[in-house]
């Protein structure tokens, strides 16, 4: 399942960037209630089932789970700052990271 922790994280990590961020408050409450609102709509939640599981793992903690030594393929979270691997990138290029994360989900979503 690391696989799909890191893809998750890392497609939480370009949606913040597709939002203009950087980074993520360091408000657990907020992030948290703002993330679940989100979750409750999102079309391809069902791929990432861990998330929703009753066994679920603190939501905070898996949105920033893909560090650095996460194998990730574009993207990594720096505590709450969200990182590009290749920072010679001096655009964002949204599609091509997201296919990087998982093919079948566009950047848009």
């Amino acid at each position: 399942m690391g696989q799909r922790e890191n893809a998750f994280s890392e497609g939480a990590a370009l949606g913040v960037l597709m939002c203009g961020q950087d980074a993520i408050p360091h408000d657990k409450v907020g992030v948290e209630m703002a993330f679940r609102r989100a979750w409750r709509r999102w079309p391809y939640a069902s791929r990432f089932p861990f998330v929703s599981s009753d066994r679920r793992k603190d939501e905070f903690y898996q949105i920033r789970h893909a560090d650095y030594r996460k194998h990730t393929f574009g993207l990594y979270w720096d505590d709450y700052d969200v990182r590009l691997r290749n920072e010679s990138d001096d655009q964002l290029d949204a599609e091509f990271l997201a296919g990087l994360v998982d093919e079948d989900i566009p950047a848009e979503a």
